[in-house]
């Protein structure tokens, strides 16, 4: 866990949420991320299975969402 926010903290994307901050609460850890306005990707892949044409997220715009820059 203590990894995976660590390494999260490091990302720097439009498409990805900042880590704000990682603690523990005392019961459980942690990672507080910043709230984006939007849909998420879940939805827009469970939107093209719904639509019948893909299983996935089309490919075309998992490239796009890829390639857009900060």
């Amino acid at each position: 866990f203590a990894e995976e926010a660590r390494l999260m903290s490091r990302l720097a994307h439009r498409n990805i949420v900042r880590v704000l901050e990682v603690f523990d609460d005392g019961a459980h850890p942690v990672i507080a991320m910043e709230y984006v306005d939007g849909e998420s990707l879940g939805v827009l892949i469970r939107a093209a299975k719904t639509a019948g044409k893909h299983r996935v997220l089309p490919f075309v715009e998992a490239v796009a969402f890829s390639a857009q820059q900060k």
